[in-house]
């Protein structure tokens, strides 16, 4: 059986942060930088789409949406690749540590709820 290895993007990350070290800051500094690319996935109901240009953007074999779903236009091919440009920054300034920390806004310790 062959085994499947996360790529070593964002999705990879946040696995060793939470499953591997149990580092849950880390995870949540991670999923709040990846938040912009699930906005972006999820709006406009194109959520399939999305995924497979960002996979064929990666080289890897994505095919093509099946009917009744029609490919991203060039506009949204555009903003996807930015906002996955952005990521991969984002990403590695989280796990870096940057702009981390208690005044950082949308972190808060685990277990407190919003006022």
């Amino acid at each position: 059986m062959r085994r499947f290895q996360l790529p070593a993007g964002g999705a990879r990350r946040l696995y060793e942060a939470c499953v591997l070290k149990g580092d849950y800051e880390l995870g949540r500094r991670i999923m709040k930088a990846m938040l912009p690319l699930m906005v972006t996935l999820e709006r406009g109901g194109k959520f399939v789409q999305g995924v497979k240009f960002g996979v064929r953007s990666a080289g890897l074999p994505g095919g093509v949406p099946r009917q009744p779903l029609h490919p991203l236009t060039k506009e949204e091919e555009k903003e996807l690749e930015q906002v996955i440009r952005s990521l991969k920054t984002s990403v590695r300034r989280a796990v870096e540590g940057e702009g981390s920390g208690p005044g950082q806004p949308g972190l808060r310790p685990a277990g407190n709820t919003p006022e």
